[in-house]
């Protein structure tokens, strides 16, 4: 299994608030996976995405790039 963080941790690393976190996972910059909370879901984030993100200053994830295609091609 991947090495994950939560939200706030990778929060704290990026300097960033949890909510900031929340839109770059759903926005695809960060990676990560949801899991089901209840009624609500929650994110766990790849560290090594956020470390590559503090690297190299910009990440795009599978899902992001996926996106960008899809709108280039149409």
């Amino acid at each position: 299994m991947k090495n994950y963080i939560s939200t706030a941790q990778a929060g704290k690393m990026l300097g960033v608030t949890k909510e900031t976190i929340y839109n770059y996972c759903n926005r695809g910059i960060l990676g990560g996976i949801v899991y089901k909370v209840g009624k609500n879901r929650a994110w766990k984030v790849d560290k090594a995405s956020v470390e590559l993100l503090l690297k190299e200053g910009k990440f795009q994830s599978t899902l992001q790039i996926k996106k960008e295609l899809q709108g280039s091609l149409f």
